[in-house]
């Protein structure tokens, strides 16, 4: 398992790794989950608003960030994380 930065700074996600599951551990703010191919400013996708506890499986593009507000451009608050276990669609974990 992986804690996905809450700074608004970019993760690459792990080599080889097409989907994983993703668990946003709400502690009062919405976490905004982008993927991009390329990591580049300006090519950044939305893929999930998180409002609450959840748990989703989503196919991972090659980096991740977490942002607190719909314009990538906030801190999430230290209370919410968002965490990725990558394990699916590399055979044994």
């Amino acid at each position: 398992m992986t804690i996905i930065p809450n700074d608004n700074t970019s993760m690459l996600t792990p080599l080889g790794t097409l989907r994983g599951i993703i668990q946003c551990v709400h502690g009062g703010d919405d976490a905004f989950l982008y993927g991009s191919v390329s990591g580049e400013d300006g090519e950044w996708v939305l893929i999930e608003q998180f409002t609450g506890n959840e748990l989703k499986e989503v196919a991972l593009p090659s980096y991740l960030l977490v942002s607190g507000a719909a314009n990538q451009t906030t801190t999430l608050a230290a209370g919410t994380k968002v965490l990725l276990d990558p394990r699916l669609g590399r055979g044994k974990a």
